[in-house]
């Protein structure tokens, strides 16, 4: 039974690797694509403006509320997969595009251009979202200007799966580290896991936690020297958890990781 419920709230928690240990924890064979594939392969490339690009206030308005809609569900449930065939059809059909969420970019609607931020939190958080919480910064070894969580901003843990030869990863900015808020170590895969068992014991609704995710109550971005080594306990298990994730490349499951958070496209 436990199992079970922290499969059903890992998938709701979209904040980068949550959405993969939820998949991990469900039969990816699956796969209830409906649509053309042509679609799919649209939606994904519908889904490339890059920082500075003009974007659409009203296409970023439908995608959120997309994303707000396939929250409803547990991922990969039929209702789930039909709220997104209705985003991917509608997507191609009326040449939507939007700013890349991988790349923790959203548009914003003063300047109607793509700027940092994550198109997930902001639908999830409405006014309780802060576009502060993200910076651009030069890419050590490119110089390209890349997207940051600021200090103070909630992160993910980093990817387990490896990550294509100069793909984007999403991180602090520089001089700043992930770290799990309750003990101060390190935030892993390991630390997801506690952080949802916490809950459960503390009888947070599913509302809650999410929201304490997405706010920085699980990881946030702080000072490197305020971080402390992560022990081997966490080690261990994020190892486990390394080893649960799976290998998906087809473009049904490309165009759901589209509306998530940085962190699930490359898996």
């Amino acid at each position: 039974m436990l199992s079970s419920t922290l499969a059903l709230l890992l998938a709701a928690a979209t904040l980068g690797p949550l959405a993969t240990l939820a998949q991990s924890s469900s039969n990816n064979s699956n796969e209830t694509a409906t649509l053309p594939a042509i679609y799919y392969l649209q939606f994904i490339h519908s889904n490339s403006l890059k920082l500075g690009d003009s974007c659409s206030w009203s296409d970023e308005v439908f995608r959120q509320a997309g994303t707000r809609a396939m929250e409803r569900y547990p991922e990969d449930s039929k209702p789930y997969d039909q709220v997104l065939d209705r985003i991917v059809s509608s997507t191609v059909e009326n040449d939507r595009t939007y700013c890349l969420a991988s790349e923790l970019l959203v548009c914003d609607q003063n300047t109607a251009r793509c700027v940092c931020g994550a198109a997930t939190a902001q639908a999830t958080l409405g006014v309780s979202y802060k576009p502060t919480d993200y910076e651009s910064e030069l890419e050590v070894g490119t110089g390209r200007k890349v997207c940051r969580y600021s200090r103070g901003a909630a992160c993910s843990p980093p990817s387990s799966a490896p990550k294509k030869a100069g793909s984007f990863v999403p991180k602090c900015a520089q001089g700043l580290s992930c770290t799990y808020v309750k003990d101060g170590t390190t935030c892993t895969t390991a630390s997801t896991f506690k952080y949802v068992l916490d809950s459960i014991r503390n009888n947070m609704t599913r509302e809650e936690m999410i929201e304490g995710i997405l706010t920085g109550k699980m990881c946030q971005c702080v000072n490197e020297d305020n971080d402390v080594t992560d022990n081997a306990t966490s080690s261990k298990w994020n190892g486990r958890f390394k080893r649960s994730v799976g290998d998906e490349d087809s473009l049904h499951s490309r165009a759901k990781a589209a509306l998530l958070f940085p962190g699930v496209m490359d898996m």
